[in-house]
């Protein structure tokens, strides 16, 4: 079967070699092998904001980090400044220069986020802040007001930060609807980043929406590059995602739980 590009962007988490019972780990071996193996295929490596759904055809590719992990600074950043690649990684405003207390972790491991010196070197090598909103609450189970704080509040205290326009916005847990995505554009934003759905945007958002896969730890090279292409296991690779997102929610029912 012929190959042709259809997913325009990677999901990263944690680039570290620090062990935790999840998916959601790579290795920096194994993060820059898969990066420099997309490298030699002469992709062009952009920052959301700038890819166009749309323009799918010019081979046009982001590698994003969800939640902003300060391993972003400590391990991507390197291998890909050495690679001659920018990402986008988005930030949850409320967690800069904390731990990731707003996650529930096997074993009650806490990991460090960017502070924010970090986030203001990784803009001034050319990446891209986005928004990853104030506290990666699921804007769907709150009302429209605390939405708009979400998506508000932290553009705002990005665009403080950097003293430059934030463009992107990712929903937490991949979930979103027609009235987020109505409410980030009412806010600013020109991109929203989510997971690859199963279904298509609503119309009239369709190039406001950036469809993307996540990358997991126990995954090839083949796998990671098979990700941007239209092949057999595309539906396979699409519904791992799906269930991974939907386990990823555990976070939130716990926290409901303990209140």
């Amino acid at each position: 079967m012929s190959s042709t590009l259809y997913n325009q962007s990677l999901v990263y988490h944690k680039v570290s070699e620090d062990f935790e019972w999840g998916l959601t780990t790579v290795s920096p071996f194994a993060f820059k092998k898969q990066i420099a193996a997309l490298r030699r295929r002469n992709l062009n490596f952009k920052c959301v904001r700038d890819l166009s759904v749309q323009s799918q055809t010019a081979r046009d590719v982001a590698i994003t980090f969800d939640d902003g992990y300060r391993s972003v600074y400590t391990h991507a950043f390197p291998i890909l400044s050495e690679l001659d690649v920018r990402g986008t990684v988005f930030v949850i405003t409320g967690f800069v220069g904390k731990t990731n207390d707003w996650d529930w972790q096997i074993g009650g491991r806490r990991f460090e986020h960017l502070n924010g010196s970090e986030i203001r070197e990784l803009h001034a090598a050319g990446w891209e802040i986005g928004s990853h909103t104030v506290s990666h609450r699921i804007l769907t189970t709150i009302d429209r007001k605390a939405i708009q704080e979400e998506l508000k509040n932290s553009k705002e205290t990005l665009e403080q930060t950097l003293g430059a326009p934030v463009c992107s916005i990712c929903p937490p847990f991949n979930r979103f609807n027609e009235e987020i995505l109505e409410l980030a554009r009412e806010v600013g934003y020109t991109k929203c980043a989510v997971s690859f759905p199963l279904e298509s945007p609503p119309i009239g958002y369709e190039d406001f929406v950036i469809p993307r896969l996540g990358v997991y730890h126990h995954e090839w090279i083949s796998v990671v590059r098979g990700k941007l292409e239209v092949n057999l296991w595309t539906p396979l690779v699409v519904l791992q995602q799906q269930i991974i997102n939907l386990a990823a929610r555990g976070t939130e029912i716990r926290k409901r739980l303990a209140t």
